[in-house]
């Protein structure tokens, strides 16, 4: 399934995360994470959506506690449609 827009993008994304990064997905619908969206070329041409959601998460050390973000990218390409997921920690 291609994307025609960015909300196709969106919409497309959302159904990859739910199904591949469901804590992700929850974290977002439960508003402990943030999305943003866009499109770009890469150097070789190809099209791209990218729909990046970040959430914040608490971590303790000996020391302290830090908050570090945990990203996940979902890129999806404009012509083909095909689907790509990263994860950060």
């Amino acid at each position: 399934m291609s994307a025609k827009n960015i909300k196709d993008a969106e919409k497309i994304a959302l159904k990859e995360l739910s199904e591949k990064a469901p804590k992700v997905f929850q974290a977002l619908k439960a508003g402990k994470a943030t999305k943003t969206l866009r499109e770009y070329k890469t150097k070789k041409g190809v099209d791209l959506y990218e729909v990046k959601v970040v959430e914040m998460r608490k971590v303790k050390t000996k020391e302290k506690e830090l908050e570090i973000p945990n990203i996940t990218i979902v890129t999806i390409n404009k012509k083909t449609g095909e689907k790509k997921i990263a994860v950060s920690g």
